[in-house]
């Protein structure tokens, strides 16, 4: 019996089957694109502020934290926004000495408010003045007046951790004077 030898040369593929190949591929790769897309959309779970709740839940809340630093003072508001606008949150202030040092830092104290399409009303803030305006756009809050921190915009931050971090690694340039008082440069 003698057999045939199998031709060596490539066979080629039969243009149905090289469609459809073609057709899968883009198929696959519109879906990655699609996904990645809306990963871009609706960012990353490190860009969003953190919300509990389920999706159109009446009990979303969705949590933010800002902080402000000026020369002589850090300053942090953490605040949750609950499913009908209301805000609770805290607010801390620490101050730096002369050596750019932390000498004081306040007891988280409350605050309350508003928060309706990217517009806030922040009660509780200061002794001397009842409510503080301003908008929360591309994760700055910017305020109409200042309180403690002698800020009107305030960057938000992820956590805590960045919070404790800015106050280690804030660097005051030191005052130099004659009159060096036990509470900084002529004050006794």
């Amino acid at each position: 019996m003698i057999h045939d030898m199998p031709d060596s040369r490539p066979t080629k593929t039969p243009d149905s089957r090289r469609n459809l190949v073609i057709v899968v591929v883009a198929a696959f790769a519109a879906a990655v694109l699609a996904v990645f897309g809306v990963i871009a959309l609706t960012g990353a779970d490190d860009d969003q502020p953190n919300s509990t709740g389920g999706s159109g839940s009446a009990e979303t809340t969705v949590n933010y934290m800002f902080t402000a630093e000026t020369e002589t003072s850090l300053a942090k508001l953490e605040f949750t926004v609950g499913p009908s606008g209301q805000i609770t949150g805290t607010h801390v202030w620490v101050r730096f000495n002369d050596d750019g040092e932390p000498f004081g830092e306040d007891d988280e104290e409350p605050f309350g408010g508003t928060f309706t399409d990217g517009h806030v009303e922040l009660t509780g803030l200061s002794d001397t003045r009842s409510a503080y305006t301003g908008t929360l756009e591309n994760g700055v809050l910017t305020l109409d007046g200042t309180f403690g921190v002698s800020a009107t915009e305030w960057t938000q931050i992820q956590n805590a951790a960045e919070f404790d971090k800015a106050i280690r690694d804030h660097h005051a340039e030191p005052v130099e004077c004659e009159d060096e008082g036990r509470f900084g440069c002529g004050e006794s």
